[in-house]
């Protein structure tokens, strides 16, 4: 073997170990990314709907309040920024996405062990609090204002 063989064999032994490390650490990166989104999920504004929901669970047209998508129940924590303008409810369901109760309206933060003992399901409301003696008519493009003031946090189940 020639010595510009032994060099060119040197070189693509480093590069193939070089590869294989890059490799190995780009999908522990991606297993410990991916396996962290299953844990837990955070609302975001596109999980909100412009609207209310009434005493008997039903969602109706409010332009004063926005309500979120269902979610499941485990491990659910809302906190509220420090200078928010909102107050919100949950809104419990059971196994069968029926009605079971709601919280009075809140404005402080809110764990999962205050949940009614059938709760499997939830939505939350947020309302604004009014500005000058006035309500917030809320629309796509102020919506997003009173969301980033809430943090709601629950298991990511399928």
């Amino acid at each position: 073997m020639t010595k510009s063989e032994r060099k060119s064999n040197k070189l693509k032994l480093i590069l193939t170990i070089v590869s294989i490390v890059l490799s190995l650490a780009t999908l522990v990166g991606m297993l410990f990314t991916f396996g962290n989104m299953a844990d837990t999920k955070n609302f975001s504004s596109m999980d909100y709907h412009i609207g209310t929901i009434d005493d008997g669970g039903k969602i109706v047209e409010s332009r004063k309040s926005i309500y979120s998508d269902m979610s499941t129940i485990q491990d659910l924590e809302i906190t509220l920024d420090d200078n928010s303008n909102i107050t919100y409810k949950v809104v419990f369901y059971d196994e069968d996405e029926k009605f079971v109760s709601a919280t009075g309206m809140l404005e402080t933060d809110y764990t999962s062990t205050a949940t009614p003992e059938n709760a499997e399901y939830f939505r939350v409301v947020i309302t604004p609090n009014q500005v000058d003696g006035e309500d917030v008519i809320l629309n796509i493009f102020n919506m997003g204002k009173y969301t980033k003031m809430i943090n709601v946090s629950f298991a990511n189940v399928k």
